[in-house]
């Protein structure tokens, strides 16, 4: 058992889930992305039903991408995005309207505040979660001088469908 306070717990006061934004004005010609970075639920999605310790699994967040991501922004001097919501709630790294940016199961998971959502919740979601982290993705790339490259950051799990 991880010791501390998850980050269910931790961001549950916060207004709102902005995308973190590092190094802004980092001179490489590359931005870095990091979709997976938090294992943060907000309140409002009601710890989408997940059994306790589902939000440290590897199908909340990409453990450790964080921390590689903000390693590689200083040495590279570039800029960073990084989502702060999990991937359980709307996963940044799918289109908005996908049936898999909200998904009612991951491989071992099963996510009960997924399931049966209305449209008028799946376009909240994505407005409060989505569309901010893609804003501010363009927002970046936008201030280049010139087009960069996109770099994204992840971890991957030693398991996956049993295999």
């Amino acid at each position: 058992m991880r010791q501390g306070v998850s980050m269910i717990e931790a961001r549950e006061g916060a207004p709102d889930y902005r995308p973190q934004v590092g190094n802004a004005a980092g001179n490489a010609p590359v931005v870095l992305v990091c979709e997976h970075a938090s294992n943060a639920i907000p309140a409002r999605f009601g710890g989408l039903g997940l059994a306790p310790g589902d939000e440290w699994s590897h199908a909340a967040s990409d453990p450790g991408a964080l921390g590689v991501a903000r390693a590689m922004a200083s040495v590279l001097d570039a800029p960073l995005v990084a989502a702060t919501v999990s991937r359980l709630g709307h996963d940044c790294n799918r289109p908005a309207g996908a049936r898999e940016a909200m998904p009612e199961k991951t491989e071992e998971i099963a996510i009960p505040g997924n399931a049966d959502l209305f449209a008028s919740d799946r376009d909240a979601r994505a407005r409060l979660v989505h569309a901010p982290f893609h804003a501010a993705l363009s927002a970046t790339i936008a201030a280049r001088p010139v087009p960069p490259a996109l770099v994204t950051v992840h971890s991957v799990t030693p398991v996956w469908h049993g295999l």
